[in-house]
């Protein structure tokens, strides 16, 4: 029996967006596509797949949003879409995704980017690849080598860049001007950071061990430390440094104060982008008030 075929046409009223309407079980897109667009979810419901896998790993139901790799120059999927249920999108081209996200204070900019840095390093936690061998990082330094930064700024600037996304990420968080840095190397510290002035981290050189969930990972450069739960008041967990560290400064108070301001479209890509980090396809009631409230068609 032949696939239902997707619907694609231009949304009314919205310039350069299209509609698309997607029967139940028909793939989207592919884990490794371009990524060339972001979608809102306005009716139904989408599963995120696992390419290599197959397994599920999220969901985006009604005023969610998915896709969010089209945020980055040169973005590729990295999982496959399909319909859980008979599904109505609007689709975002990424030029304009980009466009108001740049549009944000570079604030905000860094927590949307060091969002996405949380969710690669939780997806790679999640296929059991950040054991004490192989923990994660991004090789920041091998990035900047040699380079001023001008040029490092042309390179996420161009198109035909062939950094991965947790590359162009961290270097895109070590370009941007608002974010302080400071130096770690005991675990009461650590911890005073984390969860009494409530900042989140990124480390930027050093390594750490954290656990959560009654699991143990380790982590390097790119590690993303603090942010998803910070957002959720979700429990505290366990981070030792392993070495002294180095980290980029996310200050969580001021930055959810900004978020009141976000447009519904943007709120609905970070919301995504922290419950998938975390597992969870409904958002917790400690979620912060300014992403906990679906964003619906014509809302």
């Amino acid at each position: 029996m032949e696939q239902a075929r997707i619907e694609r046409r231009a949304a009314a009223g919205q310039k350069g967006f299209f509609r698309v309407i997607v029967p139940q079980d028909a793939v989207l897109f592919e884990a490794g596509a371009p990524a060339d667009a972001l979608y809102l979810v306005e009716e139904g419901r989408m599963a995120m797949v696992d390419g290599q896998t197959g397994a599920v790993v999220g969901m985006a139901g009604a005023g969610e949003a998915f896709g969010e790799q089209a945020i980055l120059r040169g973005g590729v999927r990295s999982a496959a879409a399909r319909s859980h249920l008979p599904s109505t999108l609007l689709e975002i081209p990424a030029g304009a995704l980009r466009e108001t996200l740049e549009k944000q204070n570079a604030s905000l900019q860094a927590l949307f980017h060091a969002a996405m840095l949380e969710l690669s390093l939780w997806n790679r936690a999640r296929q059991g690849r950040l054991a004490e061998a192989t923990p994660f990082q991004v090789p920041v330094d091998r990035l900047m080598l040699g380079r001023s930064r001008g040029e490092l700024q042309h390179t996420l600037t161009s198109p035909a860049h062939q950094l991965a996304v947790p590359e162009f990420l961290l270097l895109k968080l070590v370009l941007n001007p608002k974010l302080d840095t400071l130096a770690l190397s005991e675990e009461k510290d650590l911890r005073q950071v984390l969860f009494s002035f409530g900042q989140a981290l990124v480390l930027t050189h050093g390594s750490v061990r954290f656990q959560c969930d009654g699991m143990t990972f380790y982590g390097g450069p790119g590690t993303v430390l603090g942010l998803s739960g910070s957002l959720c008041g979700l429990p505290e967990f366990t981070a030792t440094p392993l070495s002294t560290i180095n980290a980029l400064v996310l200050p969580m108070e001021r930055l959810v104060a900004d978020l009141a301001g976000l447009n519904a479209g943007l709120l609905a890509v970070l919301r995504s982008i922290v419950l998938r980090t975390l597992g969870r396809a409904e958002a917790p009631p400690s979620m912060v008030a300014v992403l906990s409230a679906r964003r619906r068609r014509g809302a």
